[in-house]
């Protein structure tokens, strides 16, 4: 589960979820997987960078498998 770190009453990933296009979306969490993937251990503990790129992948794959692409 991605954490929400703000109280906007909304977090930004279901902003991001409801508003984008299922293209859009699918290219920002895969962005966020290479991201967090090329940085392992450059900025910090590999593992917590591994660990977020999971996150994302853990998204990606639930989306994918249950939004109705457009």
């Amino acid at each position: 589960m991605i954490q929400q770190h703000y109280d906007f009453g909304i977090s930004p990933i279901e902003y991001m979820r409801s508003t984008l296009s299922y293209g859009e979306y699918i290219g920002f969490l895969k962005g966020n997987i290479i991201k967090y993937l090329a940085r392992a251990g450059k900025k910090g503990a590999a593992l917590d960078d591994y660990r977020k790129a999971q996150v994302y992948m853990d998204e990606l794959t639930s989306y994918v498998e249950f939004a109705i692409p457009e």
